[in-house]
């Protein structure tokens, strides 16, 4: 047991039918998130504070694999402790997590020899590079109109939207988010986050439109005559 938990907590990699495999601990979580992601986690279950532990005391990463309307999904982010921001008097803990690359889940298993945590055997992904520079400026257009329509201050307003900053912001579903990381190419991450950007636009225009009428409340210093 003890063997094969050192293999389990190392990421012992081997090769099958399927390709390079490699065991990763698990923390599924309803969520998805995306490679480049730093994200802040507050850890207070037994299994999940052994996990971190673990990170911190053997060097070793976790996946968080979503789970959507009940069911655990196929694919995942590998995540990296990044740091531990603060620790409480009951042992809970927040930390910041880091996310690095996807992964497919070949076998989920539920036990661990000495762990109370779960792990997943998984394949890592290739994720083709063909990010495109005018999908890119029209991203960051985009944004920024959303921005300004919003009313957000120019000085919260960044200067370049990097995809992972973006998709949690405009409206997806859980589903659509994971539909968009499931994507086989960069490029097709690109076209789905302008698509859904041109989707939400029109919305959020006309909804500031009714709430300048609201704001005017008739005043008639702002009704236009006609000509």
């Amino acid at each position: 047991h003890v063997l094969v938990n050192r293999v389990i907590l190392r990421l012992y990699l081997h090769t099958s039918s399927r390709g390079l495999i490699m065991t990763l601990a698990q923390f599924p979580l309803q969520i998805v998130v995306f490679p480049n992601e730093v994200i802040p986690l507050h850890i207070f279950e037994p299994r999940y504070r052994q996990l971190i532990s673990d990170c911190q005391t053997e060097e070793i990463a976790f996946g968080i694999t979503p789970v959507i309307d009940g069911q655990r999904k196929d694919i995942g982010t590998k995540m990296h402790l990044a740091s531990v921001t603060k620790k409480y008097a009951d042992g809970r803990i927040d930390i910041k997590a880091q996310a690095s690359s996807t992964y497919l889940v070949a076998n989920f298993m539920d036990v661990i020899p000495e762990k109370l945590y779960s792990a997943a055997e998984v394949s890592p992904r290739t994720v083709i590079d063909n990010r495109d520079t005018a999908a890119s400026q029209n991203i960051n257009r985009l944004m920024q109109e959303l921005y300004v329509i919003m009313r957000i201050p120019r000085k919260r307003t960044p200067t370049d939207f990097a995809l992972h900053e973006v998709v949690h912001k405009i409206g997806f579903t859980l589903e659509e988010e994971y539909t968009v990381l499931s994507s086989e190419d960069f490029l097709s991450q690109q076209k789905a986050v302008i698509k859904q950007l041109e989707k939400i636009l029109p919305r959020v225009r006309e909804m500031e439109e009714i709430r300048k009428r609201i704001e005017l409340n008739g005043d008639p210093r702002y009704i236009i005559p006609p000509k």
